[in-house]
């Protein structure tokens, strides 16, 4: 009787470790899954930035380069001087400031051109 209350046992304790090893895996599945989603979102937000940004693709690639380049605190802080949201993950944040660069760039490239039209 002890040994089958010790197998029954043993069986319980390997079904709950299996068990709690699927739920970890599920979570690291959808955690995955999340990641990827943020960062095709992050990609589609950027390259529909660059169409209607009115830079040409050097111009972008360039733009692009140096955000992607920057470190979690030198994005938190470009966003925090632009006064935007700085949480998140990285592709969120090289997002949300290569938006507010092409902006940057639109407007200036825009105030020049307006410039040129009044001389």
């Amino acid at each position: 009787a002890a040994a089958a209350a010790a197998a029954a046992a043993a069986a319980r304790e390997e079904a709950a470790a299996a068990a709690a090893a699927e739920a970890a895996e599920r979570a690291a599945e959808a955690a995955a899954a999340e990641e990827e989603e943020e960062d095709a979102s992050a990609e589609g937000r950027a390259s529909t930035s660059g169409d209607e940004s009115g830079l040409d693709e050097a111009e972008m690639e360039e733009l692009s380069a140096e955000v992607e380049a920057m470190n979690m605190g030198a994005l938190r802080s470009a966003l925090a001087e632009r006064g935007l949201d700085k949480s998140g993950k990285k592709p969120a944040l090289a997002a949300r400031l290569l938006e507010a660069r092409v902006r940057e760039e639109r407007a200036a490239a825009a105030d020049g051109s307006s410039d040129e039209e009044e001389e």
